[in-house]
């Protein structure tokens, strides 16, 4: 491994790649084990809730997937 470079763990790879299906969306994420699962999703935060709620998801975690078509310029 080179100086600077990160190493991920293959939950974390997965869950990237999982998280690509939902761009430009809000995610319910649950806890299962040691894992980290995508429970809900929606265009809105309620959306998301709404649906972890009707799974009967308790205490989610809620974040917004960014687009990787908009670039920000700060």
């Amino acid at each position: 491994m080179t100086k600077g470079s990160v190493k991920f763990t293959a939950r974390e790879i997965a869950m990237a790649k999982e998280m690509a299906k939902y761009e430009d969306k809000w995610i319910a994420i649950s806890k299962r084990g040691r894992d980290e699962i995508i429970v809900a999703s929606g265009d809105r935060i309620t959306d998301a809730k709404e649906e972890a709620d009707k799974k009967g998801i308790k205490n989610p975690t809620f974040r917004k997937v960014p687009s990787t078509k908009k670039v920000f310029i700060a």
